[in-house]
C-alpha cells in the first residue's frame, strides 16, 4: 500500500504527539510528523511539499490561526488535503473554513475522534490522488492529441455531452472544440449528405454497445470534399451499460485518391490495348498523366539512332523546349541508359541535368527500350514518392501496349508473308502442275512408257504436298469458332472421305466435345491416311474414349519408340508422304489446347491419344 504522509500542526506538543500516535496506530500506512507553529509548518512545505499528503491543523494557534494557514496552503499548494481538527470551533469557523476550501472539518472530542480523523485523512488523500492522476492522464491525453493529426474524442453514450475532443477537429470538420462541446452532434452538419444517414446509424450502433469502423465524406471546409475514417468503441460501466463512447477520426483523403487513381490507371491499361499506333498510345499516356495524375507538364521521348526525340507532349510545354538530345546527355539520357527511374526535388542538384525550360523538379521513368517518360514542374519539390509510383504504373501499361502493338505488327508481317506464300503455292505452282498432269495424260495416249506412269505418280504426290502445305499454313488462325462435335459422327464422315480400300473402322465412342469442327476433320483424315499408308489396305482402325479425351489406333506395324516424337515433326517422312500430315495433326491439337501422345495400339499398332479435350457432358 502507498504510504500516507501527514503533517500535524498543533501548538500543544503533547496533543500533537497524541494525535500522531493514534493515527499511526490506525494502520501502517500513515506516517505523521508534527509542528507547533504555522511558520515551522510552512518551512516544512517549502522544503518539499511533495513529501506531504495531508495537513491536520488546529484552528487556534499561538501566532496565526488555522484559517490563515489554510489560505496560505491553498494559495501556494493548490488543493493539498487540509483538515481542520480543532477544539475551539463554531459554526462561523466551520463556514469560513469551507469557504476557504478546507478538505474536512472535525471538532476535537473523545478518543474515538482519532479513528474518524484517520478515515477523513484516508478519504481526502485518496480523492486528491485520484484527481491528480486524472489530471495527469488528461494532460498526457491532451499532449498526445495535440501531437497527432488524428482527432481524438470522448462523448457520453447519448451524444449529449462531449467530454473531450482534440484540436484536430478544426482541420477535419472546420469546427472549434468549443463549438462541438456546445453541441456534440454538430459535426453531422459537415458530413456529406449521401453519407449522413449511414453515420447516424453508426452512432446508434455505438451507443448500443457495438464497435464502429466507418469511412465517409466531409464537406465542411470551404466545400472541399474530404474522406475520413472513424474508428470508435463503447466504454462500459461495471453493470455492462454503455457509459461513454471514444474514438478517433483520421483524414484518409490521400489514401482514397490513390485508390481512385489506381482504378483509373487500370482502366487506362484497357484503353491503351485498343490503341492502333504508337502515336495513339503515347498521346493517351500523356492524357492520363494530366487527367488522373494531375501532372501539368508531361513528355515522352522515343529513342532512334542514339537520340531522344519528343513523341508526345502536354499542350502547356512550348515547342522551343522540345528539342531532341543524345542519349548520352541530360536526365532523360541517364534514365534511358540506366533503365532506372528518378525522383528529382531540385534539378540544380543533378549534375547530368540539361533542362530545356524553366523546370526545377520532376520525375523521369524509362519506357523500356522505347524511350523515356518525364513530368516536370517549375517549382522545386513538387513531386513525391506516390507520384513516382503511380507514374511508373502508368508507364508499365504504356510498355505493355507498345509490346502488344509490336507483336501485332510482327504477326501481321508474318501473316502477309504467309498469305503471299499461300498464293504462290496455290496458284503459281498448282497451275503449272495441272498443265503437267494434262500433258502426261496426253502423252500416255500417244505412247506406252513406264516413265509416264512414274511421272504421273510424282504429280499426284506433289498435289498432296501442296494440299497439306495449304492446310498447314491455315491452321494458325482457323481454330476460332468452337462448337459441339459428336466424335462418332465425325469419325464416320471422315472415313468416307479417305481411300480406305479393305480397311475396317470400329467406333467405340459417342462422346461430344468442344472443338472447331473443320479442323477436327483434318485430324481424323490425316491419322486415317497414316494408318492405311503404313498399316496396309486391310488395317483395322479403332476410335474410342480416354479419361481426358479420345484415341485413334490401328493394328498395323506400329511406330518404334525412337521415332514417336519424330513422326509429329514438320517434314518428317519415312518415304511415303509429304511429312506434313502428322505435323498438321499436332498443330491443330495444340491450337485447341490439347496434347498428342504416340504410343502402342491395343493390338500392337500405332495409337494417337488426344488429352485435355473439353467434354460437353
Amino acid at each position: 500500500m502507498t504510504q500516507i504522509r501527514v503533517l500535524s500542526v498543533d501548538d500543544d506538543p503533547s496533543f500533537a504527539d497524541l494525535t500522531a500516535t493514534h493515527l499511526e496506530r490506525e494502520g501502517d500506512r500513515m506516517e505523521v510528523s508534527t509542528e507547533t507553529t504555522v511558520e515551522d509548518a510552512v518551512a516544512v512545505l517549502e522544503g518539499n511539499a511533495s513529501d506531504i499528503d495531508c495537513i491536520v491543523s488546529e484552528y487556534e494557534l499561538s501566532e496565526r490561526d488555522g484559517l490563515e494557514f489554510l489560505q496560505t496552503v491553498r494559495r501556494e499548494y493548490g488543493d493539498l488535503p487540509f483538515i481542520l481538527f480543532t477544539g475551539t470551533g463554531s459554526e462561523k469557523v466551520a463556514s469560513d473554513a469551507i469557504t476557504a476550501g478546507v478538505t474536512d472539518y472535525l471538532p476535537k472530542g473523545s478518543v474515538e475522534q482519532f479513528s474518524q480523523l484517520a478515515t477523513q485523512i484516508h478519504d481526502g488523500v485518496e480523492r486528491h490522488r485520484a484527481r491528480r492522476a486524472a489530471e495527469r492522464s488528461e494532460r498526457q491525453l491532451q499532449e498526445l492529441a495535440e501531437k497527432s493529426n488524428d482527432m481524438l474524442w470522448m462523448s457520453s453514450s447519448d451524444w449529449q455531452e462531449l467530454i473531450f475532443v482534440s484540436n484536430a477537429v478544426e482541420d477535419l470538420f472546420g469546427l472549434t472544440p468549443d463549438q462541438l462541446r456546445k453541441n456534440a452532434q454538430r459535426f453531422l452538419e459537415t458530413i456529406h449528405s449521401a453519407d449522413r444517414e449511414r453515420v447516424r446509424d453508426a452512432m446508434d450502433r455505438l451507443s448500443a454497445g457495438h464497435s464502429v469502423d466507418i469511412e465517409c465524406r466531409v464537406t465542411g471546409i470551404e466545400d472541399e470534399t474530404r474522406w475520413v475514417w472513424m474508428d470508435s468503441k463503447p466504454v462500459f460501466d461495471d453493470d455492462g451499460t454503455v457509459e461513454r463512447t471514444v474514438g478517433f477520426v483520421r483524414d484518409i483523403t490521400e489514401h482514397k485518391e490513390r485508390e481512385e487513381a489506381l482504378q483509373a490507371l487500370n482502366d487506362v491499361a484497357v484503353d491503351l490495348n485498343t490503341a492502333g499506333t504508337e502515336t495513339d498510345i503515347f498521346g493517351r499516356t500523356i492524357d492520363a498523366s494530366e487527367d488522373i495524375l494531375e501532372f501539368d507538364l508531361s513528355v515522352i521521348d522515343t529513342e532512334e539512332d542514339g537520340r531522344l526525340t519528343k513523341a508526345a507532349i502536354s499542350e502547356n510545354i512550348a515547342q522551343a523546349e522540345t528539342a531532341s538530345m543524345s542519349i548520352e546527355e541530360g536526365i532523360a539520357g541517364k534514365t534511358y541508359r540506366t533503365g532506372e527511374s528518378m525522383l528529382i526535388e531540385d534539378i540544380a542538384d543533378i549534375p547530368e541535368a540539361n533542362p530545356q525550360g524553366p523546370f526545377q523538379s520532376g520525375i523521369s521513368i524509362p519506357v523500356d527500350t522505347y524511350g523515356v517518360f518525364q513530368a516536370v514542374a517549375e517549382e522545386p519539390g513538387l513531386f513525391d514518392e506516390t507520384d513516382l509510383e503511380l507514374a511508373e504504373l502508368l508507364v508499365s501499361h504504356t510498355i505493355s501496349a507498345l509490346d502488344r502493338l509490336e507483336r501485332e505488327q510482327q504477326l501481321q508481317y508474318q501473316n502477309d508473308r504467309l498469305e503471299k506464300f499461300t498464293q504462290i503455292v496455290s496458284h503459281d505452282l498448282r497451275n503449272p502442275l495441272n498443265v503437267l498432269d494434262g500433258s502426261l495424260e496426253l502423252a500416255s495416249e500417244e505412247c506406252d512408257s513406264p516413265h509416264i506412269e512414274t511421272a504421273t505418280e510424282m504429280v499426284t504426290r506433289m498435289e498432296a504436298i501442296i494440299e497439306d502445305t495449304l492446310t498447314l499454313t491455315a491452321e494458325g488462325t482457323l481454330v476460332n469458332e468452337m462448337s459441339t462435335v459428336n466424335l462418332e459422327a465425325i469419325t464416320r464422315d471422315c472415313w468416307q472421305t479417305v481411300s480406305t480400300a479393305q480397311a475396317t473402322l470400329t467406333v467405340d465412342t459417342d462422346a461430344e466435345i468442344s472443338a472447331a469442327r473443320g479442323q477436327v476433320y483434318h485430324i481424323f483424315e490425316n491419322v486415317f491416311r497414316n494408318a492405311i499408308e503404313h498399316g496396309g489396305s486391310e488395317v483395322t482402325v479403332r476410335v474410342g474414349d480416354t479419361a481426358d479425351g479420345f484415341y485413334i489406333e490401328d493394328d498395323g506395324r506400329g511406330i518404334p519408340d525412337r521415332k514417336r516424337e519424330q513422326v509429329l515433326e514438320l517434314g518428317y517422312t519415312d518415304g511415303g508422304g509429304s511429312g506434313f500430315g502428322l505435323a498438321i495433326v499436332e498443330q491443330i491439337a495444340e491450337a485447341h489446347g490439347w496434347t498428342v501422345r504416340v504410343t502402342d495400339g491395343t493390338d500392337g499398332g500405332a495409337r494417337f491419344e488426344f488429352e485435355g479435350v473439353e467434354s460437353q457432358r
